[in-house]
């Protein structure tokens, strides 16, 4: 390797590639993201050796600045774990590892700082999108060299000739790799090297520079990251793990592997597919062992760990777009596109997520991947089949086989979780005679096959795995405590709602009068924001909501349709809320006066002190200045925390019988005195009975709000004949004493001193209604971190036991 006279040993110079050449820069940059480990790491090898040829300190690097799709709490928690596994490792030999958190828009990552300086940079030659393009552009900013190192493969894949796209020839192509290698131990590491202390880095790249300084739960929930998807409650990111959990199977399992290994009931596989994704344990330590065992398990564990996974890695390299419905072969590509337009029971993106396609097994198997974040492969494989049926075509099948697998896996997002699940679609097989309806010649794995062969209370018994979960008791059926308690039951918590209303809608509230219904409360849902775009389309799939375009008359008295989609619930408003509360336990006319707190938990009472409910853990979704009465006899200080949050009351004024047309369905802010008039028949699927909803403004609700209902009336309404330029008939007055956020809290939700209260609401974060779905996501995110809030029965827990 011609830089400044670096001289690798052979198992280490067949790995690195010299990508980029340079001479200038102050640092030798190791930049880890998949080889999450110390022992037998060839990139932290290749680093060392170029600090001790260069003269200069190493800094390994490891940051979070990309962007995911599917980056969330589970994945998050995971690779940070393995991160301070690795960091606390590598100071013990004198080696400085910098961590950086997620990147503010504008700002340079901590990578680019170091990068910027390097004298080499050593980064992984890992092939899975988008991280050759990511490499490429950090590549371009190095003074120096930049060399590309292979970690992840037995036998390294540039040395792999040929594109080959069926196993049996991959096989041919690399036995004699895989033969010289396998059984080599790997040597003695030389990880000595000058180390990078804090004087040698830019200041701004030491954010997280001692894990074990860190609370990781706490930390991953300050991150702007998903907080629907939870922890894994039995998996522990690290080298440590990784080596235990090889070392358990490698003793117990393995001999018996190539019986057990396809029965999802049994379970007989190594499980070890979360920690090799994530590079915690080396591959070539578990070939090379897996090989001295030898026998017909060993010899079919090597089969998968070689010629699968490797071919995985290879498809990668050789394929730029390997993520896409072009990746396949042209025969599946095409019987595919053939049968693209075939009747087919099209199912939401969330009866999918949740488990509700009415097919037990693969309804079991999905509430294993959403609850424990790892599957079976041998059902992941039948599991993948099914979804293209309930896809609309083939590309929305793969996108869906990738969004639920990335979401939920913690080995999702690697080359092997790619090659199996293009494999669901025709990667790495060949064409079948039957010409099936939606997949046509592609290979067929029926569920219902499967399920005969499978003890399916075996398996749900495996999947269950001795998992207790704190009880939640969630007070505020809005938006906020709606979501919050879905999420949460969804991950196996049992959950309560309570609501002093007599159903549900909270400010999404429909209200009937005269058989006309009125959404008095919040009059449209905006629904922005990517990190719930498929939830969104599924609500429209689902027709829980639908797309309104009024003609929206601006303070200007210009009238057009809105730039930016606009949402209703249906069939009315509280159409959204009532779908979060399906299958969950709700009472409403609850209304809570107080709160208390002994050994059994938290105990909400009426207002003559009876208990309503108990439960372990408990959730307030509900106005700041109801959470603030509330706590103020158990948490004064979290009390006192909410007067930052100020809120406007609105009047809200409702009639019906109106003919007259003003050229506009929606007027915004007409008057000083008006805040908002929409025309009920205007959004989709309601009945025109001439209804007309008024909100008046917050300075004159605040002139008026003692008044009683009757007596405002007359008010709201000359309120709305001055917008409408009509005469009206009277109507009917609301009051929304907490109707708008003023000046919200600022976080998205909060919690007290021990983690068993969190309290949410729109006014977290600003007073809309994905403001409500992200505070309440954030407090039931709250719950699923807490570690407390779960218990692990080792001896019934024999998943991850």
């Amino acid at each position: 390797m011609p830089i400044d006279g670096l001289v690798l040993p052979a198992h280490l110079d067949e790995r690195t590639t010299l990508a980029r050449r340079g001479t200038d820069g102050d640092l030798v940059v190791c930049w880890l993201h998949h080889a999450d480990r110390v022992h037998e790491n060839p990139l932290l090898e290749v680093a060392a050796a170029a600090a001790r040829a260069t003269g200069c300190p190493l800094v390994v690097h490891s940051g979070f600045a990309g962007r995911h799709p599917h980056a969330n709490d589970r994945q998050t928690l995971f690779m940070l774990e393995g991160r301070r596994d690795t960091q606390r490792r590598l100071r013990e030999l004198g080696i400085a590892m910098s961590v950086t958190p997620p990147t503010p828009a504008g700002c340079k990552s901590g990578l680019r700082r170091l990068a910027a300086r390097a004298r080499v940079l050593v980064a992984e030659d890992h092939p899975l999108r988008p991280y050759p393009a990511w490499t490429e552009a950090i590549a371009r900013r190095v003074p120096g060299s930049v060399l590309l190192v292979d970690a992840a493969c037995v036998l390294p894949g540039r040395l792999v000739e040929g594109i080959h796209d069926r196993a049996f020839r991959f096989r041919q192509a690399c036995e004699d790799g895989w033969r010289d290698r396998i059984d080599l131990p790997w040597p003695e590491p030389d990880l000595d090297a000058p180390s990078a202390t804090r004087s040698h880095l830019p200041e701004d790249t030491l954010d997280l520079a001692d894990l074990d300084d860190v609370a990781l739960r706490d930390l991953v929930g300050s991150w702007p990251i998903d907080h629907a998807v939870g922890p894994a409650p039995d998996l522990r990111g690290g080298e440590s793990a990784a080596i235990e959990r090889w070392t358990t199977f490698r003793d117990e399992g393995l001999r018996a592997y190539a019986a057990e290994r396809n029965d999802a009931a049994l379970d007989g596989t190594s499980r070890l597919s979360p920690w090799l994704h994530h590079g915690m344990i080396s591959p070539m330590r578990i070939a090379r062992e897996a090989s001295r065992i030898r026998g017909e398990g060993a010899s079919k564990f090597l089969d998968e760990l070689l010629v699968w996974r490797e071919l995985s890695f290879h498809f990668c390299r050789t394929h730029r777009d390997h993520e896409s419905i072009a990746a396949l072969p042209r025969w599946a590509h095409e019987t595919l596109t053939d049968h693209a337009r075939d009747p087919r029971e099209r199912r939401s993106w969330e009866s999918l997520s949740r488990s509700r396609t009415g097919d037990r097994l693969w309804d079991l198997a999905q509430t294993a991947l959403r609850t424990r974040g790892w599957l079976h492969n041998n059902l992941r494989m039948t599991w993948g089949k099914a979804i293209a049926d309930w896809s609309g075509d083939p590309a929305e099948a793969l996108a869906r086989l990738h969004d639920l697998n990335d979401r939920y896996a913690i080995d999702g997002r690697d080359p092997n979780s790619i090659g199996g699940l293009l494999w669901c679609l025709g990667l790495f097989d060949r064409p079948f005679p039957e010409n099936r309806p939606v997949t046509g010649t592609i290979r067929a794995r029926s569920t219902s096959v499967h399920a005969k062969r499978l003890d399916l209370p075996a398996y749900r018994e495996l999947v269950d795995g001795g998992i207790e979960r704190a009880s939640v008791l969630v007070v505020g059926a809005g938006v906020a405590g709606s979501i919050a308690a879905r999420t949460l039951a969804d991950h196996g918590h049992r959950v309560t709602l309570l609501d002093k209303g007599r159903g549900p809608g909270g400010r999404l509230s429909t209200r009937r009068r005269d058989d006309v219904h009125f959404d008095h409360g919040c009059q449209v849902l905006r629904l922005r924001g990517e990190l719930r775009h498929e939830l969104t389309r599924s609500w429209i799939d689902d027709g829980v909501v639908a797309p309104w375009s009024p003609r929206v008359r601006t303070a200007d008295g210009r009238v057009a349709t809105p730039s930016d989609p606009w949402f209703v619930g249906m069939p009315g408003m509280n159409g959204l809320v009532r779908h979060l509360q399906a299958d969950l336990r709700v009472r409403f006319s609850a209304e809570v006066a107080a709160l208390t707190r002994d050994d059994d938990g938290w105990t909400v009472r009426d207002a003559d002190g009876a208990a309503i409910e108990t439960a372990d853990r408990l959730v307030l979704a509900i106005p700041s200045t109801q959470a603030r009465r509330l706590l103020l006899d158990v948490d004064a200080d979290l009390a006192t925390s909410l007067d930052a949050v100020e809120v406007d009351p609105v009047w809200t004024w409702m009639v019906s019988g109106v003919t007259h047309d003003p050229g506009f369905d929606v007027a915004a802010e007409p008057t000083a005195d008006v805040r908002w008039v929409a025309r009920e028949a205007s959004r989709p699927g309601r009945d025109d009975h001439g209804a007309w909803t008024l909100h008046a403004s917050a300075d004159w609700t605040r002139r008026h709000l003692e008044r009683e209902r009757d007596e405002v009336e007359p008010d709201l309404r000359a309120l709305a004949e001055s917008v409408l330029g009509t005469s009206l008939p009277e109507g009917v007055a609301h009051r929304w004493r907490f109707g708008l956020t003023r000046t919200p809290l600022g976080r998205d939700h909060l919690t007290n001193a021990d983690r068993t209260l969190t309290i949410c609401g729109d006014w977290c974060l600003g007073g809309r209604v994905e403001h409500a779905i992200e505070s309440g996501i954030a407090a039931a995110g709250e719950i699923l971190r807490d570690p407390k809030a779960i218990t692990v029965n080792p001896t019934k827990n024999t998943l991850f036991a």
